[in-house]
Parts: C-alpha cells; structure tokens; sequence
C-alpha cells in the first residue's frame, strides 16, 4: 500500500515539475535577459532521477506479485492460562507428571464431580509441565463442552497450527479433517481436552488416534507392570492377569495403570477381591 502511495505522489510531483519547465522555457524566449532561478539545474536532474526511479518500480511491480506481502506470525507451542492459587493438587499433580514422564502413556484421563479442581489441575500441567519444556511442537488446548461441535474444535486446532483462514474458511468438515490428520501427524502434539461431557470421536476431528495393542503386547505390558516376581508366585495369579488384560481392550494407559496397582497385590485372594 506505501509503494502505492509513494508511486502516486511521484508521478503527481513528475507532472508538475514538467509543467514548471515548459513555464520557465516559454519565460525564458520571452525574456533572453532573465536566467533561470539558481536551483533550477539541480531540481531538473533530481527530477530526471525521480523519473527513472518511478520507471524502474513500475516494472518491477509488474514482475512481481504482491497479493500478501507479510506472513501471520507462528503461535508459541504452549500459551499459558490463567491460574489462581492452587491448594490440595500437589499430590495429584505429581501422579499426573509421573504418567507424562513414562514413554508408553499415550493418553490420561482426569475426572470426577463438579469443583473438585480439574480444570485448575490441567492448567497446571500445561504451564508447569509443557510450559518448561521444549521436545513438542505445539500444545493444544480445547475447550470441549456441550453439546460436542467438531467443527469449533477443528477451528481450535487449525488456528493454532497457524494455517491460513482462507485455507480452510469454506472447507468441508471432511476437508477440515484431514488437513489437520495431515498437519498432527508430522508434530509431536500434546491436545488438552477441558470441559468434557460425551465421548470424542478423536479421528472425526482429525487428531491421529493411538491405536491399541494386539493381545500379545497387551499382556507383555501389564506384566512389566505388575512385574515377574509377582505373575510367577501363584499360578491363579497368572490367569487372573490374562482375565485383567482382556478386561482392558488393549488400551495402553488402562494397562499401565491397572498393572501399576495390581503390583502390591502377591496373593490369589487380593487379586479376585480386586476384579
């Protein structure tokens, strides 16, 4: 828009100044005596410089093309979210970390009723935990509520990516969902879910889905969990751990959890009563 500008005042000022010289041409056969004013030599030769500049922008104007001539600049991976004073969190928080810190969680899952601080729990992981770190590419946060739109959600997501509105702007759901499947799957992402009330079809989104262990991994997992010793003390152990694995459909956090907790148990009994 300056070049613009800039290229109009210039040729306003050309325009004017040849008007100026014709004038002081006609005066001067009018009048052989009278002599042009001191500066009237140099203003002739800025004016001949002026020309050519205007030219030469000209057509670099034509070559090039100037539909964006600056970029949005790319979001920060986590942005940090307001957190009032935290009281009784700590412990959970600390369980959480650990979960985040073990290679093989993949997903977590924080619940329970109304006003018990997970809302509040989940904006101190994303400042405390993702915030200080820097081995992912974007932290995701999203605000799910109800009833669940997919498309808001997709809206989320795409913003943060910092892909352009007028990619996607008129884009099916369809479309929406595999620009951001393509995008997600090239990151390592983190997506914070707060406010969920139903099931979220998490590939209806776009967010590549983990995907669950075959039953030999499965069983291999719960039992780096449950650990060796504990499996290999009592026959009835073993088969109540197959009955566990099956019971967690190869999802890997239910494994790693259930396997964390049925670690203390070294007795037939204290398993059955467990199930």
């Amino acid at each position: 828009m300056k070049w613009m500008v800039g290229s109009a005042l210039c040729r306003s000022w050309k325009l004017k100044w040849k008007k100026y010289c014709k004038m002081g041409v006609k005066k001067s056969n009018r009048n052989a005596s009278e002599t042009c004013p001191k500066n009237c030599r140099s203003n002739y030769k800025l004016g001949k410089i002026v020309s050519r500049k205007i030219d030469a922008v000209t057509e670099l104007k034509g070559k090039g093309h100037f539909d964006f001539v600056a970029h949005r600049l790319p979001c920060a991976p986590v942005d940090e979210r307001p957190i009032g004073k935290t009281v009784g969190l700590d412990l959970m928080f600390q369980k959480v970390w650990r979960c985040l810190e073990d290679e093989q969680v993949r997903s977590i899952g924080l619940y329970g009723i109304g006003g018990v601080g997970k809302t509040t729990l989940l904006r101190k992981i994303n400042n405390e935990y993702f915030g200080k770190r820097n081995d992912f590419d974007v932290v995701i946060w999203i605000v799910v509520s109800k009833p669940i739109s997919v498309e808001k959600i997709q809206e989320v997501i795409l913003k943060k990516l910092s892909t352009l509105d007028h990619k996607w702007k008129s884009s099916s759901k369809e479309e929406k969902t595999a620009e951001i499947f393509k995008l997600l799957k090239a990151k390592n992402f983190v997506i914070l879910l707060d406010d969920m009330w139903d099931r979220l079809d998490l590939l209806e989104v776009g967010i590549p889905h983990l995907r669950c262990l075959t039953p030999g991994e499965a069983f291999s997992l719960f039992c780096d969990k449950v650990g060796e010793n504990i499996l290999n003390s009592h026959p009835d152990i073993k088969r109540l751990a197959k009955i566990v694995v099956e019971e967690c459909k190869g999802l890997p956090l239910a494994l790693i959890v259930i396997g964390r907790s049925m670690a203390s148990r070294k007795t037939p009994r204290e398993w059955e009563q467990a199930l």
